[in-house]
């Protein structure tokens, strides 16, 4: 990314959201990676919200640190010695990735600040949501886990009636206080459409799948006025 210097806000954010994108593919494969060791060494356990790996000999849930030392050390057969070992080396090669990736967004966000930074548009994936001017808004991270967004990088330093032309009126009122009243918050956008721009980072395939939604609505609309 040594161009960066040069690039517009809709070419650096287009990196930003190829960049986050991997990270989030990353992650997941990192979570999928803890909670298999967990089962393996943890104490199972059925709460009121399911079931739950506790430590082996303490009434509390793990550490990653400590999930990973317990999977790597515990008594095991020869069977499992390299099992565990590869498990172990793809945990860690899985978060030295990730930490390239996070640097490299790293260097995107300090580009951003150094130049004062510019409009940004942020679709919510993890549910059907409003559109946030950064991942920040305290009117997310509410619920159990956090709330995931994805930047649509074509609206990069574009106006808030170019946003609403793309995705409608949906923009968060804490994010954009000064947006027209009809601009705010009379739409969401679905987490299985936003999801696909997170997924792909392709905004192409983001517009397609919002169309087909688009379309979908209007069917039923027009079903219930007929």
């Amino acid at each position: 990314m040594e161009t960066i210097k040069a690039m517009t806000p809709n070419q650096i954010d287009a990196i930003w959201l190829q960049k986050h994108s991997a990270s989030h593919r990353v992650a997941d494969r990192i979570a999928m990676q803890v909670a298999s060791m967990e089962h393996y060494v943890g104490r199972k356990v059925r709460g009121a919200r399911g079931t739950v790996y506790l430590h082996p000999t303490d009434d509390r849930q793990m550490t990653t640190d400590e999930i990973v030392s317990l999977y790597a050390n515990g008594e095991k057969t020869m069977s499992e010695i390299g099992n565990r070992a590869d498990k172990v080396a793809s945990f860690n090669k899985a978060n030295e990735e990730l930490s390239a990736i996070k640097n490299e967004i790293a260097t995107i966000d300090a580009e951003f600040k150094a130049r004062g930074g510019w409009s940004r548009f942020f679709l919510v994936t993890s549910s059907s949501g409003h559109i946030h001017s950064s991942m920040h808004c305290h009117t997310c991270n509410k619920g159990k886990n956090m709330t995931t967004f994805a930047l649509l990088p074509s609206l990069s330093g574009a106006t808030l009636e170019a946003a609403v032309a793309k995705v409608g009126a949906g923009l968060c009122s804490v994010c954009f206080p000064d947006a027209p009243a009809e601009y705010q918050e009379q739409k969401k956008i679905s987490a299985a459409v936003a999801t696909v721009l997170l997924e792909t980072a392709d905004e192409a395939a983001f517009d397609e799948a919002m169309a087909k939604a688009d379309a979908r609505a209007a069917k039923r609309l027009a079903k219930v006025g007929a």
